[in-house]
């Protein structure tokens, strides 16, 4: 699915340059989110990559947050996090 909102993926990117700087491989990473290396590298290299509910379900759970939390924090709004929801795979 193509995101149409704007979102905190520099923020992201910038998480997971920190997260791969303490000495985390991507795969490690990828294995410990249970998110696609694939989709790493996009989060890493896109200006606007998509993101997905599970995506953001991952993200939470290892950084021991709340779903609500990690969304504020990538600063999602609520029509996307909705259109997410409606459209969870595509």
């Amino acid at each position: 699915m193509r995101n149409y909102y704007l979102w905190n993926a520099q923020l992201l990117a910038d998480w997971l340059t920190v997260e791969i700087s303490a000495g985390k491989s991507l795969r490690e990473l990828a294995d410990n989110l249970e998110i696609s290396q694939d989709s790493l590298i996009q989060w890493l290299t896109r200006t606007v990559p998509a993101i997905r509910i599970e995506h953001i379900q991952s993200i939470a759970h290892y950084r021991n947050w709340s779903f609500e939390r990690t969304v504020q924090w990538l600063g999602i709004c609520s029509a996307h996090l909705a259109e997410l929801k409606e459209f969870p795979k595509i």
